[in-house]
């Protein structure tokens, strides 16, 4: 069950040249769940028709997180003879917590005693003050030509995922384990000792080995969770013009800038630069790939197996990362004679991202959920893409109805893709690519 709670308050004052408004704006986000399971708490696997695997589940389990955040703003807008100036500043404090009673009261098949948690805190507290601010500015004097700029930043919003989430006992408790299970005799029954975490009979050894207690979890640096400025945020910029070509005609053109801050990292401290082997392999000639194919695609791989010693902080103790998009806008508005509206337009952008330097010093991060990126997947430049849109809408006359049509071209955001394990000293196979 999930609730997002919001309360608001705001007051303005508005004069001839000023439009003065202040407010504040607060809000709770609560997720609560259970987990339940069948009365057996065993899950089975099979395999056409042949077990081959069950899941032990502790009793139906409870998980509850609550993420809290409240802001002060206070914004202006300043009308002049050829301009209008826009200012706002904003201040804003998120924090996350685990309530007391989280967990599994017991007792149940596979745990005699109960599993309470008592209150935790999350993110004790970011705390951001954000500006923005905008300009229009009347060029000829005669309202036919405007130049207009802007710029704000925005934090990441405050809700139960990502870091907001760190530090839940619950989420770190081993509750379920799997063991392969070889039923010899065909009677569907798992002839063994299920609380013996070893193997025996015909069941193998737990493969979560402290299924029913506290698994390992990441060491995270605290000053990623608590102070100011330390919140993932992007600033937006833009520029236009706009232009009156005829009479209840006009054109317009827009640059957009977009880059994003507040990076974090997973470090394995059990493994460094010199533990990781770089492997290339030869991508199939195939006229679908970019250039036909055949050319090298280079990999990080381990060179030993350790168990996980994983560190999370900021990505700038390791080095540069940066991500930014940009693009423009053409859009043209005609409101003609007899209530004929008339817009269209294009919109042109694309992104680029870097951490080369963090996987120089780091080379697990290019593998994510077990899958191996590319070395040169640290830096990407995406094609620029183009999006297509125009409305017409016309009342006519007398009958007094208006018709419209709409029409947008909207590219996606990539081809078709594939994963594929390739052997020592191998090649891709080539029906494991698809068109870009």
């Amino acid at each position: 069950v999930n609730w997002n709670i919001n309360w608001r308050g705001s007051a303005s004052y508005i004069t001839g040249a000023h439009a003065m408004k202040f407010g504040y704006q607060g809000g709770h986000d609560i997720d609560s769940g259970t987990n339940f399971y069948n009365h057996t708490r065993v899950n089975y696997r099979f395999n056409g028709g042949v077990p081959n695997r069950l899941t032990m589940n502790f009793g139906n389990w409870r998980n509850d997180q609550h993420t809290k955040h409240a802001g002060l703003y206070a914004q202006d807008s300043w009308t002049m003879k050829r301009g209008t100036l826009q200012g706002a500043v904003r201040y804003e404090r998120a924090w996350s917590y685990f309530p007391a009673g989280q967990g599994w009261d017991g007792p149940d098949l596979f745990h005699r005693d109960p599993v309470v948690f008592d209150k935790v805190t999350g993110v004790p507290g970011f705390n951001d003050i954000m500006f923005r601010g905008g300009l229009s500015w009347d060029l000829s004097g005669n309202g036919k030509t405007a130049l207009k700029a802007n710029a704000g930043q925005y934090v990441q919003a405050a809700n139960n995922q990502d870091r907001y989430t760190t530090g839940n006992p619950a989420n770190s408790f081993a509750r379920t384990t799997n063991r392969n299970w070889n039923d010899r005799d065909g009677d569907y029954v798992p002839d063994c000792d299920l609380m013996d975490p070893a193997a025996n009979g015909e069941c193998s050894q737990w493969l979560t080995p402290n299924f029913g207690s506290v698994s390992s979890v990441s060491e995270v640096n605290p000053a990623i969770l608590e102070g100011w400025g330390v919140r993932p945020s992007d600033t937006q910029y833009s520029v236009a013009i706009q232009h009156e070509v005829l009479p209840g005609v006009s054109t317009e053109f827009i640059y957009h800038w977009r880059t994003f801050s507040g990076f974090t990292v997973t470090d394995n401290r059990a493994l460094g630069p010199a533990d990781y082997d770089e492997f290339t392999i030869t991508a199939p000639a195939d006229p679908r790939l970019p250039d036909d194919g055949g050319y090298p695609v280079s990999y990080f791989a381990p060179n030993k197996v350790v168990a996980s010693d994983n560190y999370v902080t900021f990505a700038s103790d390791y080095g540069h990362q940066s991500q930014y998009w940009h693009g423009f806008d053409i859009n043209v508005n005609a409101r003609l004679r007899q209530g004929l509206l008339l817009q269209g337009g294009t919109s042109t952008g694309r992104g680029i991202r870097d951490n080369c330097e963090i996987v120089d010093r780091l080379p697990e991060t290019l593998i994510v959920t077990g899958v191996t990126q590319q070395r040169a997947s640290c830096h990407v430049t995406e094609p620029f893409q183009t999006q297509v849109r125009g409305l017409a809408s016309y009342v006519v006359p007398k009958a007094d109805i208006q018709v419209s049509a709409t029409f947008q071209f909207k590219p996606g955001t990539g081809g078709i893709g594939g994963n594929s394990t390739a052997s020592n000293g191998a090649s891709l196979d080539a029906n494991w690519f698809a068109p870009a």
